[in-house]
């Protein structure tokens, strides 16, 4: 058998055919290679010089391609080429009594199925005819003898392997064949489950799922729990900012709950786009949540909605960390009057090289896991997500919308009927109520409604209007059986609870603790000055239900009966959004009017389980 090397090149994409062509020149290859593939190579190497030579598959196998091109590269002419034990004396010796010559390289990517099946009006014979057949085969084989053959499934690679060979001789190192043929075989296994997807749909009408995740690695000491272990897993198909790709620049390896509350973090914060805004997540559940002017504001707010429970927890940014934001974070006093919160992660577009060199200068924060996403509006959407069953998988589209109409604004009218295109059903949306909610109080329905839409089933969130345009969480109470407690027993009582240490602090009292006053904020002595205008003679329980007064209740689904309004009526809520759509809703907004409570319906539930 003679020494020249060969590649076989089947492609149908022909993207940087030149530069395999040129490389291939310098290391004595002959090119095998069929139709359209074997046209453009000739026209690169006469146009350019190239000294290697092409020669079709059919002077190969001594057949013609046949019916159609269905069959070209099947042949033991080609894939004995390719599948021969090289280290093996017998394979060798019938290669050569069989004049079957090696195949050293494939190259190959392969019809265009899953984007011909995607057109409208593609029928099932165009789908067919773009099922490749000879490609994978040829690919497959060179993966099984990859201990003699190189396999290049992918056309932004040729460079790199050319590289490669030209400080090597010509020669792939045995660590560069196993990577491509894990490439390649992971190639053919996404086209082939792409062609099973299609084709079980096209002929039975079934609706089958592959999905396919990568770079699986063991996660830290141990998963949820200390006994179980953990594993993360990359969808290499998802774009969209996220914290499983996320550049982390400090703090120790994520583990299991990090990546939850950091997914969860995300995924609300994304949902605040015009304003400075923070959230804090813990558990998965959003225990504060802010807008402000500045982020280092946002932060000190958001805080303030469970300081208890934000201990440990994990905070989203909208905006870039600045060193402001950082500080607060390393040195704001906490609750045992040392310096600095305890936070397991932060997420966030990006941040500051101030403020990343300050906080790497803070030994306690050694362990701080800081993750940069970039744009949070970059990627595309992921307009379906799932849920893992014991014995199945959930699919559902992702709850992308707030409410039925496209902005808020059109939800402050009287009450007009609204279809839903996805259930039909028709459902009410506006002003229900006979008392109106006061003038521009837009912003603080919506900035509610959303917090509510990121708390798990059943959720009450009651939020306020802290400065003009701004807003933050008070209380919430989350995944609760049924939603009079949420509401009365829990939203309200953290609410309450937070009002009243504000109002020790701003009364100056001697009962206000170090904790209220490291919880409230950096502003305290400003605070102080302009205490007398706020508190103004009140009494804490006057001045808890007049700040109750002026909140927003937001549900993320509707109230069956009257009975959650009355759990927090007595402790002067007024202002009430929810998406309606009961059969109890006549008697709900018969409670509402009782109280002089202004209620807004969305048309739009927001289940989190």
């Amino acid at each position: 058998m003679d020494q020249k090397n060969r590649a076989l090149i089947t492609v149908t994409d022909k993207t940087n055919l030149d530069i395999l062509a040129e490389g291939l020149s310098h290391h004595n290859y002959e090119i095998i290679s069929t139709g359209g593939t074997s046209r453009v190579l000739r026209e690169i190497i006469e146009e350019n010089g190239y000294d290697i030579n092409v020669i079709d598959v059919s002077d190969v196998t001594g057949y013609p391609e046949l019916f159609d091109g269905r069959v070209k590269t099947l042949h033991p002419a080609i894939l004995g080429g390719i599948l021969f034990d090289r280290s093996n004396p017998e394979h060798v010796q019938e290669a050569k009594d069989n004049n079957i010559v090696s195949i050293d390289l494939v190259v190959n990517n392969l019809y265009p199925f899953e984007s011909t099946a995607a057109k409208p009006g593609a029928t099932e014979d165009d789908i067919i005819e773009n099922m490749d057949i000879g490609g994978p085969t040829a690919t497959i084989s060179a993966v099984k003898n990859w201990k003699h053959v190189g396999v290049l499934a992918d056309p932004a690679i040729y460079e790199t392997i050319i590289s490669e060979m030209d400080l090597n001789n010509g020669v792939l190192t045995k660590e560069t064949r196993r990577d491509l043929a894990a490439f390649a075989i992971n190639t053919i296994a996404d086209y082939r489950s792409a062609n099973a997807v299609e084709l079980t749909r096209r002929f039975t009408g079934e609706e089958t799922l592959r999905r396919k995740f990568v770079d699986g690695k063991e996660l830290g000491r141990y998963g949820e729990n200390w006994h179980q272990k953990s594993w993360l897993f990359v969808d290499p198909n998802i774009s969209e900012p996220n914290a499983v790709i996320a550049n982390q620049v400090h703090g120790g390896p994520l583990g299991y709950n990090n990546f939850l509350d950091a997914e969860a973090a995300l995924r609300t914060v994304k949902e605040y786009k015009d304003q400075p805004t923070v959230v804090v997540i813990k558990h998965s559940e959003p225990c504060g949540i802010a807008t402000a002017d500045t982020l280092e504001n946002a932060l000190e707010r958001a805080w303030q909605g469970d300081p208890v429970s934000a201990f440990g927890s994990v905070i989203a940014f909208n905006r870039e960390v600045d060193l402001d934001t950082m500080k607060v974070i390393c040195d704001r006093p906490n609750t045992t009057g040392k310096k600095g919160w305890f936070v397991e992660a932060m997420i966030a577009p990006s941040v500051s090289p101030q403020a990343l060199e300050y906080v790497q200068g803070k030994k306690t924060k050694s362990n701080l896991r800081i993750l940069e996403v970039g744009d949070m509006a970059a990627g595309v959407v992921e307009d379906i997500e799932y849920r893992e069953l014991l014995g199945g998988i959930l699919k559902q589209e992702r709850d992308s919308r707030l409410y039925l109409t496209d902005t808020v604004e059109e939800l402050f009218r009287e009450p007009y009927q609204l279809t839903c295109q996805n259930s039909q059903k028709e459902l009410t949306v506006g002003i229900v109520t006979e008392t109106k909610p006061k003038e521009n109080s837009e912003g603080l329905y919506d900035f509610a409604m959303k917090a509510a839409k990121h708390t798990k089933s059943n959720a009450i969130v009651i939020c306020r209007e802290y400065s003009p345009g701004q807003y933050q969480v008070l209380g919430m109470g989350a995944g609760q059986p049924n939603r009079k407690d949420a509401g009365g027993k829990l939203a309200i009582t953290k609410a309450h609870e937070n009002l009243e240490m504000e109002y020790q602090v701003l009364a100056n009292l001697e009962e206000a603790t170090e904790h209220a006053k490291a919880m409230l904020t950096s502003e305290y002595d400003t605070l102080m000055d302009s205490a007398s205008k706020v508190i103004a003679g009140q009494t804490k329980e006057q001045y808890i239900k007049t700040q109750l007064k002026d909140c927003c209740l937001a549900s993320d689904a509707f109230f069956p009966f009257r009975d959650g309004l009355d759990a927090v009526a007595g402790f002067g809520i007024k202002n009430v959004i929810q998406p309606g759509g009961s059969n109890g809703d006549p008697s709900v907004i018969e409670a509402a009017n009782e109280y002089d409570i202004a209620m807004v319906f969305t048309g739009m539930r927001h289940f989190k389980h």
